[in-house]
């Protein structure tokens, strides 16, 4: 959770106070804003895909290590 409104705070989210859940911070997004935090979103976790996939065990041909770089890659477009 901390790590989603870093990641809010990066692509330009404007926090404020919810008066409706008990003073909880949310984060407001202009489209512009939204956009990047997809981006950022989806960025953290393709890496986090691949780094599952890097600690598997590579036997017997090496899949995890390919579908790490195949996900890691799905950036690059």
């Amino acid at each position: 959770m901390r790590k989603n409104l870093e990641l809010a705070r990066q692509a330009g989210g404007t926090p404020y106070t919810n008066r409706h859940y008990h003073g909880e911070t949310a984060m407001a997004f202009g489209p512009v804003a939204l956009e990047r935090f997809v981006s950022l979103i989806r960025a953290d976790e393709r890496e986090a895909c691949a780094k599952v996939c890097d600690v598997t065990p590579p036997y017997p041909f090496r899949p995890s290590i390919e579908a790490a770089h195949a996900i890691r890659a799905r950036g690059m477009k």
